[in-house]
């Protein structure tokens, strides 16, 4: 926590921590994605990494023509948290829209207008499972 920290000060201490024993895991017990006789990996990779719906997919299994790298797994996070904006974009241009200003209200312009980081609107999402007031 403490090389995190030196890079984002204002990281907060994680409420809990899961340790996972990937070469312990029974069904996985520490593989990573390989080639199977009869298939097209760099197919499977490609379909692998398309979203259902709102959920995306992440993983080095998913990133073609990365896959089984750490190269890949690191790509295909940055790719699975854009698409989560995305979404998260989608559902706050629908909420913005149903809601109606009066008169005397407008939308926060210039100055007034809130920024959010990347790194604040995934925190906020992490620790709260919604947005905080400084991401809307």
């Amino acid at each position: 926590m403490s090389h995190l920290q030196a890079i984002y000060p204002t990281l907060p201490e994680p409420d809990k921590a899961y340790i996972s024993k990937w070469g312990k895991e029974q069904n996985f017990k520490g593989s990573y994605s390989s080639r199977t006789y009869g298939r097209s990996h760099s197919q499977d990779s490609y379909h692998l990494s398309k979203k259902v719906g709102r959920v995306s997919f992440a993983g080095e299994a998913t990133a073609y023509p990365n896959y089984a790298t750490t190269k890949g797994a690191y790509a295909s996070g940055t790719r699975g948290a854009k698409e989560m904006i995305e979404v998260l974009n989608l559902d706050l241009a629908k909420e913005a829209s149903s809601t109606v200003l009066s008169p005397v209200e407008s939308p926060p312009t210039g100055q007034n207008a809130k920024k959010c980081s990347l790194q604040s609107l995934l925190l906020s999402i992490i620790k709260t499972g919604t947005l905080s007031d400084e991401c809307r």
